[in-house]
């Protein structure tokens, strides 16, 4: 598998990342709309990290079955090393004596009972160096963006807010499509440097009266 093949996989799970790690708590936490700023966690990016891992271990053993013996190989070396052995561990056991599509099941689910499992998968040992290297690049970077955003939107909430008068029109205003970004998002843009540059000026525009 070549570097370009897990990139590949990766820009397939990457949406779905970055749209779990920037969250907004549930409605029903909240007492009364507040301002979008977003919220970062750690343990949710641990997650999609090593679900993206086991995604591409998954997809090795389904082009190639005899890879499921490496990984056995690791899971008995974890095993005779533990004692008492941990339930995960006997229940990996049981999984690797399935199918490879059975194995695949459980690396690449969605399910909480996956997401548990896949923080003893041995299926890490399938992995080159290099495609680790890709996985960890992807979410270090995505990580910095997921902490920037909101400190960047929380800013430039809180200069619309002077300049439309209440936070309520400044949070319909930062997610809505605006003419002087040639009809882009402020909040969208606030992912890079420049394109927060770019919200900042039409913010210095509209002061003084020049909404376009």
């Amino acid at each position: 598998m070549t570097a370009e093949d897990v990139l590949a996989d990766v820009v397939n799970l990457g949406d779905m990342a970055k749209k779990l790690l920037v969250t907004r708590p549930p409605k029903k936490a909240r007492q009364k709309e507040q301002p979008f700023t977003g919220t970062y966690s750690d343990h949710m990016a641990h997650d999609l990290r090593s679900a993206m891992l086991n995604f591409l271990a998954a997809r090795k053993i389904l082009y190639d079955p005899s890879r499921i013996y490496a990984a056995r190989r690791l899971l008995e070396r974890w095993i005779s090393k533990q004692h008492p052995v941990p339930q995960a561990l006997r229940e990996w056991r049981t999984i690797l004596e399935g199918t490879p599509q059975d194995i695949a099941a459980v690396a690449m689910g969605l399910t909480e009972e996956s997401t548990r499992l896949r923080s003893s998968s041995p299926l890490g040992c399938l992995l080159t160096k290099q495609e680790r290297v890709e996985v960890y690049a992807f979410f270090a970077k995505t990580h910095v963006q997921a902490r920037t955003v909101p400190a960047r939107s929380r800013r430039i909430i809180e200069q619309a807010t002077a300049i439309l008068g209440s936070a309520e029109a400044a949070n319909t205003w930062i997610k809505s499509p605006q003419f002087g970004l040639a009809w882009k998002r402020p909040l969208d843009l606030l992912a890079t440097t420049q394109g927060t540059e770019l919200v900042k000026t039409l913010l210095v525009r509209m002061k003084f009266g020049v909404y376009t």
